[in-house]
């Protein structure tokens, strides 16, 4: 049996549909006034418990983590929604701008560099005048609460998950709109090498890199993974006679992950994250603006993490110990 472990999942609903269409992807369409709840509820309820009984190695099993232990779609009474790491490459997702656009009820507005970014969860979000931080972000467990970090680079994930609600329990007061968990790959037990390159108009560049392996087989792992991305400006400054509007921003990442024993892990992950762009366009029309000078924002922050798990059948302690710097600066 194949075992897959995700986070928050979209499959809480969409499982069950999946089977009473008679087979995954499949649809079975009822005469108008011959559906009966009860009995599609039994008839999924049947084929549930078929798939968990059956041993077949091409069987798949998902297992998601929403409210932080392991559990079954079917019993995690909370609205979510989980990228995979597929979903996250075929999409080419590398942004809260991207991850808003594939999730339902969930909104990143637009915003100039360097302004508050504005985002939502069912309506819910930072401008609340109630409550500044209604939805929490995280990368790796570190709390992201500033509207500043919106439009940051991503890079080497492993999941997205969205979790729609009141989230004050186990994540905080500032989850009243719902909590967005990012969570990279962890350290590969063999070498692992990826690249990703990719050229656009106006000199738009994207790069990512990612290396990782096994330092001490089965006890320590390193995993080192960057990516940079580049484009010129797409607004015509008719006063100076140049482009206006170029961007750039990188981001480097690091975790070294410890398991002395089977239930004991610790990992130790640091980031860099860097962006300079051009500051406040005041466009006359579209794609044109008229300013004797332009400006700049610039974002630089590290943030380190320490987390030390020990896990057992039924039981679980985690110890997460976070910092974060950061600079701004904008003329």
């Amino acid at each position: 049996m194949k075992r897959i472990c995700i986070g928050p999942s979209v499959l809480s609903a969409g499982v069950v549909w999946a089977i009473m269409g008679q087979g995954y992807g499949a649809q079975t369409v009822e005469p108008a006034g011959s559906f009966d709840p009860l009995a599609q509820a039994e008839v999924a309820q049947t084929e549930i418990e078929n798939i968990s009984e059956d041993d077949d190695d091409d069987t798949l099993r998902i297992i998601v983590t929403a409210e932080r232990t392991p559990d079954t779609p079917q019993d995690v009474p909370i609205s979510l929604t989980v990228l995979t790491e597929q979903q996250l490459e075929d999409g080419q997702i590398n942004s809260l701008a991207g991850i808003a656009q594939n999730t339902p009820s969930f909104v990143l507005f637009p915003s100039s560099p360097g302004n508050l970014g504005r985002y939502s969860i069912r309506g819910i979000g930072n401008n609340n005048f109630l409550s500044r931080d209604a939805v929490g972000f995280f990368i790796n467990d570190v709390p992201y609460d500033s509207g500043l970090f919106n439009d940051i680079l991503l890079t080497d994930l492993e999941r997205v998950e969205v979790l729609r609600g009141p989230q004050n329990l186990l994540y905080g007061r500032s989850s009243i709109g719902g909590v967005v968990n990012i969570v990279t790959r962890p350290p590969a037990e063999n070498l692992e090498v990826r690249t990703a390159a990719s050229y656009g108009s106006d000199d738009l560049v994207n790069l990512q890199l990612s290396i990782s392996d096994t330092l001490v087989p089965e006890t320590l792992g390193l995993r080192l993974a960057g990516a940079f991305n580049q484009q010129d400006g797409l607004v015509e400054n008719t006063f100076l006679g140049e482009d206006a509007g170029e961007r750039s921003e990188g981001t480097g990442l690091a975790e070294l992950r410890w398991t002395p024993f089977p239930d004991w892990t610790v990992s130790l992950t640091g980031t860099v994250r860097s962006s300079d762009n051009d500051g406040f366009l005041n466009q006359t029309e579209p794609f044109v603006t008229e300013q004797d000078e332009l400006g700049f924002v610039r974002l630089n922050s590290n943030s380190q993490a320490l987390k030390v798990a020990y896990e057992q059948e039924k039981f679980l302690f985690k110890s997460i110990t976070t910092m974060r710097f950061t600079k701004f600066d904008r003329h």
